[in-house]
């Protein structure tokens, strides 16, 4: 019975991971809401749903001995319901506590190994500090609407500049309260804690819906033995056919032989005339059967797909309720106000879709309140309220697409710095983004590694946010637009379809193979005369609804041989296909319709295929590659350039990059080196700035990494002088450090850093590419 109990146990587990999961959830957004919920009405009503789902959760954690989730829930439902009864103040620092206590029980769920661990007890210190906050004496009510507290350190400030010292473990968690025995089966003492993990891919599906795909699904029964009789009258149709292959190779015999009788030449001649008589009658029989087949298979098939589709669809607010969070916790981080309005979550999308947005949405969350919107003492001074706006909204478009949008009003994209970061980057030349357009300028801020950031962090800086959001976009068939405004704000705009098992793409022909690109992204299909073609700065060009186009052979692009019979046409196919803000026109040598597409994956190891995105099952059953139409853009934009890749016959040495590592823990600096030498890099290692200073003046590297609290000399002072010697100005100086503060970051910033990489959240391959984009 021990094995049965075991496994009971452990589904019960995952059935309260689940719905802990969900109330987690619940309380994150129930606390936000009142945090700006301004009649007492309001407050009051929020407060009695966050007493309700602590008290939940509470009794669900008790239920299956999942003790540190039930103290926090205690803790958390201790001091809701002192709220409500105003036993309690509100104020901006309890807020803080309660997200800091929500944020660890999503840790402890998501981290069910961690038992025991060190950070358990910081969770368990939180529930602390949530009993302590009911002694804080009364206050008359306000509303939860404070001006924000100077965001917190991640340490405690030390009594020298720049130190930094770790903080103190919290105390263990003492509950005034015992447990109740667990409702289930007790696990026993001796065995390891059950570990089982939360399920990643749930969809609750309602009954009836259920129900209906039972009853599709059995109208397949009815297509079934259709087939069976489609396939028994097409063996008796082949019988036929052998039995009158069995008389002609008779006759000829006896033709070749010269012995065939009139009358058996009659006989054979009525015998061919009622065989294909017959063969005429089953073959109309079929015909019609397998059009009423087909007619009942489709409608069947239809109603099932729409079915089993509506099954994956979810209310688009499962993807907006993580943003309220998120944009308190950033925006506080910053030092700014920001409100955030969300529009559109009754919208319902494919599930996939959702989880495909999530990682680009969060990109371009972090971007608006990061670049776009300024702190509140510089909107002031610009005559703009203190308080910055950001908008989600998804809205449906046509029958099948959803248009999501993220807005700010901060202070927009410039150009200029738009191009300079680009030639920073290597992408081109000076001379090269002089001649771009605005449109084309922004449209380089989508490609990797293109930041206007002046220092790269944790948050933002690296140049990869954007381009994550294109190529998500890409992936989904999608199409992304953005409207800039200096000083007025930002506008990105996602076209996507609501679903992914088909959608609708144009089928081409190049260089005798075909290509499917989705329609969502061809604006126009022509054919034109070669005379209209005109040359410009050596490039190929087409006049298309009054804007001049860059024009490629498409045959080019995907680096195909081209027939000369194409090349001698009169008239050109062209298809003006989007990305974003570019436009480009693609020669092809056949536009062949418009048609609903089967998309199937190309697998992990073709995951990431220049050009091509996925593959689409035709109706013929041949599999097309489908076209993935910002790379596509991106080369057609290389080739026109003359950037076109070229192949390389001389392999040319490369000199290992020399890295000074300046670090006063031997542990830190010992960890560093290896992580660095693992890459490939050359290693002198300083042990703090006065010594950083010497080893750079005596020797030659590419790049500094550094500590900030060390003796002697911090880091911000070594990096100040660094800037003061004109042989050091431009070396790139990267920060790694536990100081997490707004005001440390703009230290960095003052100071003339690169990049500024805070420990709490260090990651190894953060660190590798932040060193790799900066030399």
């Amino acid at each position: 019975m021990g094995g049965q109990d075991e496994e009971a146990q452990k589904r019960l587990i995952a059935i309260f991971r689940e719905e802990a999961r969900e109330r987690l959830s619940v309380l994150s957004s129930a606390l936000i809401e009142l945090e700006h919920a301004e009649p007492p009405e309001q407050q009051a009503e929020i407060l009695e749903r966050l007493v309700r789902e602590a008290h939940s959760l509470k009794g669900a954690a008790r239920a299956v001995s999942q003790l540190e989730m039930e103290a926090m829930a205690r803790a958390l439902e201790r001091v809701m319901a002192a709220l409500r009864q105003q036993e309690v103040a509100s104020s901006p620092p309890l807020f803080d506590v309660l997200h800091r206590a929500i944020d660890g029980a999503v840790r402890l769920l998501l981290s069910p190994d961690m038992h025991g661990s060190a950070e358990v007890q910081a969770i368990q210190g939180l529930a602390v500090d949530l009993e302590k906050s009911l002694t804080q004496p009364v206050a008359a009510p306000e509303p939860a609407r404070a001006a924000p507290p100077p965001p917190e350190s991640a340490e405690a400030p030390s009594p020298r500049a720049g130190a930094e010292r770790p903080p103190a473990p919290p105390p263990p968690l003492e509950s005034p309260e015992q447990p109740a025995p667990p409702l289930g089966p007790a696990p026993s003492a001796t065995a390891a804690p059950v570990e089982t993990p939360i399920p990643l891919e749930t969809v609750r599906i309602a009954t009836a819906k259920l129900g209906a795909l039972l009853r599709e699904a059995e109208q397949f029964l009815s297509a079934k033995l259709a087939e069976e009789h489609y396939v028994s009258e097409l063996k008796a149709a082949n019988r036929l056919l052998a039995e009158w292959k069995r008389a002609v190779a008779k006759y000829r015999q006896q033709a070749e032989k010269r012995i065939t009788p009139a009358k058996s030449l009659s006989e054979f001649l009525d015998m061919e005339a009622q065989t294909l008589k017959n063969l005429e009658m089953r073959l109309g029989r079929l015909e019609k059967t397998s059009e009423h087949n087909l007619h009942a298979f489709s409608a069947s098939l239809t109603n099932l797909l729409n079915d089993v589709k509506s099954v994956l669809m979810l209310p688009a607010a499962t993807l907006l309720e993580l943003f309220p969070k998120m944009t308190r916790d950033l925006s506080r981080a910053q030092g700014k106000e920001v409100e955030l309005t969300m529009v559109g979550g009754e919208l319902a999308v494919d599930k996939r879709i959702l989880d495909e947005m999530k990682d680009p949405l969060i990109h371009l969350v972090r971007n608006s309140i990061d670049h776009g919107i300024e702190p509140p003492a510089e909107r002031k001074s610009k005559g703009k309220p203190p308080v910055g706006r950001l908008t989600i909204s998804i809205t449906p478009r046509d029958s099948d697409k959803a248009e999501i949008t993220v807005a700010d009003d901060g202070a927009g994209m410039d150009a200029g710095r738009i191009r300079a970061a680009a030639v920073r980057r290597g992408l081109l030349s000076r001379e090269e983004a002089e001649k771009l357009s605005r449109a084309e300028a922004h449209a380089l801020a989508l490609r990797p590694g293109v930041t206007t950031s002046p220092i790269v962090t944790d948050l933002s800086g690296r140049g990869i946010g954007l381009a994550i959001v294109q190529e998500a976009v890409s992936k989904l068939n999608g199409v992304l637009e953005f409207d800039t405004t200096v000083e007025r704000g930002t506008t990105f705009r996602m076209r996507l379809p609501l679903t992914l098992a088909t959608f609708r793409g144009v089928v081409i022909q190049c260089a005798e193979r075909h290509f499917i690109v989705p329609t969502t992204n061809v604006e126009r299909v022509l054919r034109c005369n070669r005379d209209a073609v005109r040359t410009v700065e050596r490039r190929a060009t087409l006049l298309v609804a009054g804007q001049v186009l860059s024009l490629v052979r498409l045959s080019d692009v995907l680096e195909l041989a081209q027939r000369p019979a194409i090349e001698s046409r009169e008239y050109l196919r062209i298809i003006v296909v989007g990305a974003g803000n570019l436009r480009i026109a693609f020669s092809v040598d056949a536009v062949q319709g418009e048609q609903e597409v089967l998309v199937k994956p190309l697998g992990k190891q073709l995951m990431r295929v220049r050009n091509i995105s996925g593959a689409g099952l035709l109706g013929s059953g041949e599999v097309v590659p489908v076209l993935n139409v910002h790379d596509l853009v991106a080369s057609a934009v290389k080739w026109a350039t003359g950037g076109a890749p070229r192949f390389v016959t001389e392999v040319i040495p490369v000199r290992p990059k020399s890295l000074l590592v300046v670090e006063d823990s031997v542990t830190t600096r010992t960890l560093l080196r290896n992580i660095l030498e693992g890459a490939g890099y050359l290693i002198q290692t300083a042990v703090d700035g006065v010594d950083g200073l010497t080893r750079l003046r005596e020797g030659r590297f590419d790049l500094v990494v550094s500590d900030v609290a060390m003796p002697r000399m911090n880091g911000f002072e070594m990096t100040a002088r660094m800037r003061e010697d004109p042989r050091l100005t431009e070396l790139p100086v990267v920060l790694v450090t536990a100081l997490a503060s707004r005001e440390d970051r703009e230290r960095g910033i003052e100071v003339g850093a690169n990049a500024y990489i805070v420990k709490s959240s260090f990651d190894q391959s953060n660190l590798l590419e932040t060193i790799e984009r900066l030399i």
